[in-house]
């Protein structure tokens, strides 16, 4: 667990909070055991109770939205949903979803900007699927399901692209024009699996190393990095050539939602890189705070 803190080291409370998937269900479940864990109460199933049930209304005043999961009213800390949920959610699209009638919890950790959208995949796809009562044991699938978990993997593109001008601009040093980030130098040197990204500013040259087939751990606090922090933040990095003449990064800030895409596009001699967050790429923007990169070998 790790959770954001002032500099005068005051928890922030409502929101900064980063945990696996796995914890969030474990939350969930606290809450659906009205506070025991383990066969122990280890909070008050009053409080449990209180703190998940119908408190205040927040519908729009002109009239109640029924299909909107933001107007069932407000909880303790937890929104009331449809069908008689309640959930914990955060920034992006990270949810806790529990239901005591059906004896079920759902976590999610995505990024996504329309959080109502996979609400409403839940109750269309899952919710029908799930009955009150326990399905009878099947050790054999059961084994079959859990096998499956363990080697589910989302392994990154792989294209033909960029032989050619990889060998061009391989560790090649390229000079960045001013710019309001202070990145005064780039390179990108490959091998034959991975790829090592630079840049440089006035304290210190930062590198990323992203695999061309296969996702990197590292951590970053690389210049222009979306997830602004002076300590490191723990990535996987991948990149892809999307045609002969354009390097794409992605790196996965994997104790966020958050991504990023770094394009590269190398023309003769230049450079050119853009900033792109991942919630702006979903939602098919190509806009970004962060200032364009250009520059010469």
């Amino acid at each position: 667990m790790d959770w954001e803190v002032s500099p005068q080291g005051i928890n922030t409370g409502g929101w900064g909070l980063r945990v696996k998937t796995e914890d969030i269900a474990k939350l969930g479940l606290l809450y659906l055991q009205n506070g025991k864990w383990n066969g122990k109460q280890v909070l008050s199933a009053t409080w449990a109770e209180a703190a998940t049930t119908y408190k205040v209304p927040n519908a729009n005043p002109k009239g109640k939205d029924e299909n909107s999961d933001w107007q069932q009213g407000y909880c303790y800390q937890f929104w009331r949903c449809r069908h008689n949920f309640f959930r914990g959610d955060g920034a992006q699209g990270q949810y806790c979803l529990v239901s005591r009638d059906l004896n079920t919890v759902i976590a999610i950790t995505s990024e996504i900007a329309d959080m109502q959208k996979t609400l409403n995949y839940v109750w269309d796809h899952l919710l029908p699927g799930i009955k009150k009562d326990a399905l009878p044991a099947d050790g054999v699938n059961q084994n079959a399901l859990k096998q499956k978990l363990t080697t589910l993997t989302l392994l990154p593109q792989k294209t033909s692209f960029g032989e050619s001008t990889k060998t061009l601009v391989s560790g090649k040093t390229y000079t960045i024009k001013d710019n309001a980030v202070g990145i005064s130098q780039a390179s990108l040197t490959f091998n034959k699996n991975e790829c090592v990204f630079t840049l440089k500013n006035n304290q210190a040259a930062q590198s990323i190393t992203c695999g061309l087939d296969h996702w990197v751990k590292g951590e970053t606090t690389i210049p222009g990095a979306s997830v602004a922090s002076n300590t490191p933040q723990k990535i996987v990095a991948a990149g892809i050539w999307t045609d002969d003449k354009t390097f794409v990064i992605t790196l996965q800030y994997y104790e966020t939602p958050n991504s990023d895409l770094i394009t590269c596009r190398l023309q003769d001699n230049a450079i050119h890189i853009e900033f792109l967050n991942g919630m702006a790429a979903r939602n098919g923007s190509t806009k970004d705070s962060r200032p364009a990169l250009e520059g010469n070998a």
